[in-house]
């Protein structure tokens, strides 16, 4: 069985991909898995092509294991098949997308205070909000695409639960792969040392309202606030 993290950019997708990983390793060990793979398959983080990359790797890992996966991309119709069919299980982490802009801007402060031949293009062309504003409509759109499909198929996560309850959003995962495991111990490991997180920084919820000062009519701002009135 494949379990796939989708999540939106700075929503601690990295975090529940982390955590999911590690659960996921009590029973299968993800290296091992990832080396029976082709070489084009082994990357963890799925790009593009979603639901075919997803039914190859599904058709070559062993249906008593479990192998973890993650993605931004949206929920496409063979992703939904394979959900339906029970081939994949899947949870999606989202955010308030004020604070994601936010995070987006001081995510491309970083990045270009990395050395050159380590920065991320993507990131490094956010220089302000303005620019980490114009990415929010295809997040929004793409996290849609999964919020909207059947509840029982996927278990939701909320940046606000992962960062303040990340013992039991452990549990969670845990108990949708269908695993009876000491998620405490996992979980406390990061919440002892959080710089051992992929993609940590300072997750403070409410920022956005803060630091953002976006005129009422922007067609962004009233996308960004019709998701909020249907997720939180």
């Amino acid at each position: 069985m494949l379990f796939l993290c989708y999540g939106m950019p700075k929503s601690a997708s990295s975090f529940a991909f982390t955590l999911a990983k590690d659960i996921a390793q009590t029973k299968s060990d993800q290296m091992q898995l990832k080396s029976t793979l082709p070489e084009d398959l082994r990357d963890f983080f799925i790009v593009s092509g979603l639901g075919k990359t997803l039914t190859r790797i599904s058709d070559l890992i062993p249906e008593e294991e479990i192998y973890v996966l993650k993605t931004h991309n949206p929920l496409d119709k063979e992703t939904q098949e394979l959900l339906l069919s029970g081939k994949i299980k899947a949870i999606v982490s989202y955010r308030d997308p004020y604070d994601i802009v936010v995070s987006l801007k001081e995510a491309g402060d970083r990045e270009r205070q990395k050395p050159k031949n380590r920065q991320r293009e993507y990131f490094t062309q956010i220089t302000g909000y303005e620019e980490a504003l114009e990415k929010i409509p295809n997040f929004l759109n793409n996290a849609r695409s999964w919020m909207e499909f059947q509840e029982t198929k996927l278990v939701k996560i909320s940046f606000s639960d992962i960062s303040k309850n990340p013992l039991i959003i452990a549990q969670n995962i845990a108990q949708h792969m269908g695993l009876e495991v000491d998620t405490s111990k996992i979980a406390n490991s990061y919440v002892s040392n959080k710089e051992s997180i992929l993609e940590f920084n300072k997750g403070v919820e409410g920022r956005g309202y803060q630091e953002l000062n976006i005129p009422e009519n922007n067609s962004i701002k009233k996308q960004m606030d019709e998701f909020i009135d249907l997720y939180f």
